[in-house]
């Protein structure tokens, strides 16, 4: 889990993301549990900010992604729109849906390396 502060106030708290649960049957690594503070007008366009970042450590610090050819892969529950967008600006692209209790769920995954 990475914790977001804004430049201007690097104390403080607004947001994070993680990278989580390697998937040795697809090879990939799951990103995303993307927290922010919505309230905060200085936080708009941060949830883009943070998956273009998570990616970026993914790609570099991940043991062997690239060498594996490892995917990212996020689960966004379908009505979200703004965390599709986020994903989606950055080289996402849905695989796939799933159903979770009454929820529907679009399964997006990243090619390693695509920045």
């Amino acid at each position: 889990m990475f914790a977001a502060a804004l430049p201007a106030d690097p104390q403080t708290f607004v947001g994070a993301a993680a990278i989580y649960d390697y998937d040795p049957e697809d090879y990939s690594y799951g990103v995303g549990r993307l927290l922010l503070d919505s309230r905060n007008p200085a936080c708009h366009g941060l949830g883009r900010e943070l998956v273009r970042c998570i990616c970026m450590i993914a790609d570099q610090q991940l043991p062997g992604l690239i060498k594996t050819n490892c995917a990212l892969r996020a689960e966004v529950y379908s009505d979200n729109e703004r965390s599709l967008r986020c994903f989606l600006t950055n080289g996402f692209q849905i695989s796939g849906e799933k159903q979770i209790q009454l929820r529907r769920v679009t399964i997006l995954h990243r090619p390693s390396g695509n920045h």
